[in-house]
Order: C-alpha cells, then sequence, then structure tokens
C-alpha cells in the first residue's frame, strides 16, 4: 500500500515539473504582433506581406543600381537584377544584389505602422535580441551603402544606410507617388457613398504624439496626404450614422480652393443624427473616407432638416 502511494507521488511530481516547464516555454514565447491601424489604406500588395508574414522578408546590400536594367547586367553567377516596386508615376529602378540574402526577416516580432512627423507613413520593424545583433553588424559593416528590403524578387524600398541600427527597430519609409492610392475629390465621395462613415472628433493636433494616449473604442486617423499641413484626428471608433441610411450626396457649390458637399439621410439617419448632434454640440463631426478624415465641421446646433454639410479642401 506504501509503496502504491510512493509511487502515486512520484508520478504527481513528474507531471508537475513537466507541466510547469510547458507553461514557463508559453510565458516566454514572443508571438509577433501585427499591426497595420494607421496606415492600411496606403499599403498595396507586396507591401502588406510585411504586416501578414514579415519572415518573407529578405534584406539585400545593394551592390549596384540604375533605371536601366542592361546596364546592370554584368551579375555574376551568385549575383542577380532586381526591379523596384512600381508606383504610379515613378520611373522603374533597378538593383544588383547577391542571390543569397545578407539578412532574412526571421528575428522580427513586432510590426507597427504611423506617421512621421510631416505626416507621411512609416513602418517599423521591431527585431528579438539575435535580430538586433545582426541587424547592428550588418549596418555597421555597410555604412554608405543601400539596404534592399526585398520581397518575391520586389524592392519594397532601399534607404540608404547612414549610421548602425542599434536599437532593433527599423524604419521604413514608404511613400506612394506623395499622395494617396485614390484621388481624394468630392466626385469620388459622392460617388461611393457606401464608404462614407461619420465619427464624433475627441481631439485633433498636428503630429500623432499630440493625440495622446487612445482607448478601445477609438482610433486615430488623418486628413488627405496631400494637404497643405498634417491634421490627425483622435475619433470615436463607432460610426455615428450607418451609411446604410443615407438618401443621396451632391456637390451644392465651391470656389478654386473648396468645395460644399451635401449628404441627405432617411428617416432613420436623420433620427440617430439628430441624437447624436443634441449629445454634442460644440464638438466636430468628421466625414470619414477609406480610413481618411475628408472633413470635420463643428457642431453648432441639433435643428436639421435631415441632411449635413461639409467643406472639402481641394
Amino acid at each position: 500500500m506504501k509503496s502504491y502511494n510512493y509511487i502515486s507521488i512520484i508520478v504527481a511530481m513528474i507531471l508537475f515539473v513537466l507541466l510547469s516547464g510547458y507553461n514557463l516555454m508559453a510565458e516566454n514565447s514572443v508571438e509577433p504582433n501585427f499591426e497595420d491601424s494607421l496606415t492600411e489604406v496606403y499599403l498595396v500588395e507586396p507591401l502588406r506581406s510585411i504586416f501578414q508574414n514579415p519572415s518573407k522578408i529578405q534584406f539585400h546590400i545593394v551592390k549596384n543600381q540604375s533605371n536601366d536594367s542592361k546596364e546592370l547586367s554584368y551579375a555574376s553567377n551568385d549575383e542577380k537584377v532586381i526591379k523596384n516596386y512600381a508606383r504610379p508615376y515613378n520611373l522603374d529602378f533597378y538593383y544588383l544584389i547577391k542571390k543569397k540574402a545578407d539578412y532574412t526577416g526571421k528575428d522580427i516580432i513586432e510590426v507597427k505602422s504611423s506617421f512621421e512627423e510631416y505626416g507621411k507613413p512609416i513602418i517599423r520593424l521591431y527585431f528579438n535580441d539575435e535580430g538586433k545583433r545582426a541587424l547592428f553588424e550588418l549596418t555597421k559593416n555597410n555604412i554608405g551603402n543601400n539596404l534592399a528590403l526585398v520581397i518575391d524578387d520586389i524592392a519594397i524600398t532601399a534607404p540608404r544606410i547612414h549610421s548602425p541600427v542599434t536599437d532593433g527597430i527599423l524604419i521604413i519609409n514608404y511613400i506612394i507617388d506623395g499622395s494617396f492610392p485614390r484621388t481624394m475629390t468630392t466626385n469620388y465621395l459622392t460617388s461611393n457613398e457606401q464608404k462614407m462613415s461619420f465619427h464624433i472628433v475627441e481631439k485633433e493636433a498636428d503630429s500623432v504624439e499630440g493625440i495622446g494616449e487612445i482607448s478601445n473604442d477609438e482610433i486615430i486617423l488623418r486628413n488627405p496626404i496631400d494637404s497643405k499641413k498634417a491634421v490627425f484626428y483622435k475619433l470615436k471608433k463607432a460610426n455615428a450614422v450607418s451609411e446604410n441610411d443615407i438618401l443621396g450626396s451632391n456637390c451644392l457649390f465651391g470656389s478654386k480652393d473648396y468645395q460644399v458637399i451635401m449628404i441627405e439621410f432617411n428617416d432613420k439617419g436623420k433620427t440617430e443624427l439628430l441624437k447624436l448632434l443634441k449629445e454634442n454640440i460644440g464638438k466636430k463631426l468628421a466625414l470619414v473616407a477609406d480610413n481618411i478624415v475628408y472633413s470635420s465641421s463643428k457642431i453648432t446646433s441639433d435643428k436639421i432638416q435631415g441632411f449635413v454639410h461639409f467643406r472639402i479642401e481641394k
């Protein structure tokens, strides 16, 4: 009987150790966290792969570059020529690189998107400790060269290395012709009413840092990138009035600098809008399309006839 008890105790201890080891490994494992809450609207294939599968990324030191691929045709057996990712109105560009990557994205543990000081979208790649050391050595030994970020033999970007990367964070500036993929015009907006959403503005600032902390029910969006001054908005995430309740929209009038559009709602939308305006007198109501703040108007009254006006800057 005592022998049986001893065996039970030993088995229980072994199970405890095994389970403890499993939990310890689970706690110490790092799962990638990919976040593109701010710049999803700017991302196009294959750039989206950075968020969905960063392990596909390869980093290559550029040996030579040209806008004519024929000038790079002298590549040796261990080299190859790749093309930059085609952006609207940009000329083709080619890079001579080694076939074998100088480094890969296997050590990337987090990807985040945000905006830099002047409102341009940027992507930050965060590396684990091993990646941090490797990235430091790679950039330290290649100052003055270009580092190509390659996915599926396409160079997404190839910035020049000015100094070693010491913090394990690689910042990518990715601009599509200096503007959003879609030209934000009143014609586009009024013909795509299903894309509209309406949000109360909690705060606005000329930088992301100026917005401060955001809660789970808030988002940060910004004005079109070709505006004279970048403005960032902290908005309530919920759509205040459903796009299904829009009866129609059209441009009322305009000048060389702006246009005014009118958006008309059905009875259900009118009721929702009246309640919204009454509860938020003094705040601003933002008109959003494609995750971009098209316009924002200050709420001065809850007296409406079932429609609202927005001034759209050209």
